[in-house]
C-alpha cells in the first residue's frame, strides 16, 4: 500500500498567507492543505513544494493515514481539505469526523467512499464536494445533514447516492449559491429554494427526482440565477425555459 509523507514545509513566497507560516508549528495546527489532481500530477513521484508544503508522495494513500501520529493534519485546526481530481486517494469521508473547524472541502473524483453525515462535525461548513470517482462504492448520505451548516454557499455531488429533499437547503442554508447532484437520489421541488436562497446562482439536478412546480418563482425570488439544469428528472416540471430569460435553462422529459 501506498502512503503520503508529509516531511517538512518549507517557506516560500505566498506561504505565510497560506499557512500562518510558523517554522516550529507541528501538523495539527496546519489550517490548509491542498493536493488536487493536477498539483499531483505535477509531482512526479518527487518531493515538490505544494502549496506550501513540502510532500514525498506515492500515487495510492488512505484518507486516514493524514490523521495518523506522525502526520496529524486531520483535525480540529484544519480549515481547507482540497483533494479533488486525484484518484489515487482511498479510503473512508469518516475519517473527517475531528475536523470540526473545516470550512471548504473538496473530495471529487477520488476513490473514497463513505457517507456525507460526516459532515454533522463541521458547522462551517461553506463549501463540499463529493463523489464522481472510481470508488468501489458510491458517497452516500442524506443531504438532511445540511441542517447543520447554516453557512454552506457549495455542495457538489457528482454520480452518488445522496439522497434526500431540497427542502432542508431552503429552511437552513439561505447563502447557498451553488447546488449540483447530478446522477443522485436527490428529490423535492427546486421552487421551493425561491426566495429562501435569494443568492442561488446555479441549480445543476439532471437524472434526479427533483421537479420544479413554477420556474417563475425561481426568476424572482433568485435574481441572480445563471444556470438551471433539470434535465431527465423526474419529477414534474412546470413553465418553460422563457420564464428565465437572463438564465441558462435545460430541461427536458423526464427519465423513464
Amino acid at each position: 500500500a501506498g502512503s503520503l509523507a508529509l516531511l517538512k514545509q518549507e517557506k516560500f513566497e505566498g506561504a505565510v498567507e497560506l499557512l500562518n507560516w510558523d517554522e516550529d508549528l507541528p501538523l495539527e495546527q496546519w489550517e490548509r492543505l491542498r493536493m488536487d489532481g493536477e498539483r499531483v500530477a505535477s509531482l512526479d513521484l518527487c518531493p515538490r513544494i505544494v502549496e506550501g508544503i513540502r510532500v514525498a508522495f506515492e500515487p495510492r494513500f488512505d484518507l486516514a493515514s493524514l490523521g495518523t501520529i506522525d502526520a496529524k493534519v486531520l483535525g480540529p485546526k484544519l480549515v481547507e481539505l482540497i483533494l479533488e481530481g486525484n484518484n489515487g486517494i482511498t479510503g473512508n469521508i469518516a475519517a473527517l469526523e475531528p475536523c470540526s473547524a473545516l470550512e471548504v472541502c473538496l473530495l471529487s473524483v477520488t476513490a473514497l467512499v463513505g457517507d456525507i453525515k460526516v459532515f454533522a462535525h463541521c458547522p462551517r461548513l461553506r463549501v463540499a464536494s463529493v463523489g464522481g470517482g472510481r470508488g468501489r462504492l458510491p458517497i452516500t448520505g442524506s443531504v438532511r445533514v445540511f441542517g447543520g451548516c447554516p453557512l454552506l454557499e457549495e455542495f457538489r455531488a457528482f454520480k452518488s447516492c445522496v439522497d434526500g429533499d431540497l427542502e432542508v437547503f431552503a429552511q437552513k442554508c439561505p447563502n447557498l449559491k451553488e447546488l449540483s447532484a447530478m446522477k443522485s437520489q436527490v428529490e423535492g421541488d427546486a421552487a421551493s429554494l425561491a426566495f429562501k436562497c435569494p443568492q442561488l446562482e446555479t441549480v445543476t439536478l439532471p437524472l434526479t427526482q427533483v421537479g420544479c412546480s413554477d420556474l417563475g418563482a425561481l426568476a424572482q425570488g433568485c435574481p441572480n440565477l445563471k444556470r438551471l439544469n433539470l434535465r431527465m428528472c423526474k419529477g414534474q416540471v412546470k413553465g418553460t425555459a422563457e420564464d428565465l430569460p437572463n438564465c441558462e435553462v435545460i430541461l427536458g422529459p423526464p427519465s423513464s
